[in-house]
């Protein structure tokens, strides 16, 4: 009789183990399918601190504030001034000659200049203000997207680096300022 029960109680828990693990293989595919065809309107949270910094998981429970981004030669035009704290894609075009990154700064004081280089390029030793991101270095007529999650405040976006004669795109007044509310 112990045998019985002993061999029925294994054959149980083999059952519970197989069900168990084949939801979850199901789920976790689903999970990523739509992780894979989340639209602009949507963005997983992450497990990453709230500090600003790039959130590059798109998934199915947040909204997603698009930013279009073109930096031209002597300006930086941004199609919005303004989104809720979150989930951004920015949709960065480089219109100018010069290789440049685009720069997400934040900063503490909203309206002040931002401290930069002898030559006018944003420098982030002057304590008011840091970057959270920003693309490599992209080359005149290219296009790129990036994520990033920015909390509330006060944000400078700046086509970064210096131009031909040696200037910085900052200093020659090539940003936009943006606010998270």
């Amino acid at each position: 009789m112990l045998r019985i029960f002993t061999a029925l109680m294994a054959v149980v828990i083999c059952g519970l183990f197989v069900a168990c693990g084949g939801d979850d293989d199901a789920e976790s595919t689903s999970t990523s399918t739509d992780s894979a065809t989340a639209t602009e309107e949507s963005a997983a949270p992450t497990d990453e601190p709230s500090d600003g910094v790039a959130s590059p998981t798109p998934g199915p429970t947040e909204a997603v504030t698009v930013v279009v981004v073109d930096m031209t030669a002597d300006e930086l035009i941004i199609d919005v001034t303004s989104g809720p704290a979150g989930a951004f894609s920015f949709d960065i075009t480089n219109e100018g000659e010069d290789v440049r990154p685009f720069q997400i700064i934040k900063t503490d004081e909203p309206g002040v200049p931002l401290s930069t280089t002898t030559a006018g390029d944003f420098d982030p030793a002057g304590g008011i203000a840091y970057i959270v991101a920003q693309t490599p270095g992209m080359a005149g007529g290219s296009t790129t997207t990036m994520g990033s999650r920015l909390e509330a405040g006060s944000y400078v976006f700046i086509a970064g680096g210096v131009d031909a004669e040696g200037n910085g795109h900052y200093g020659n007044g090539v940003f936009a300022e943006f606010t998270v509310e």
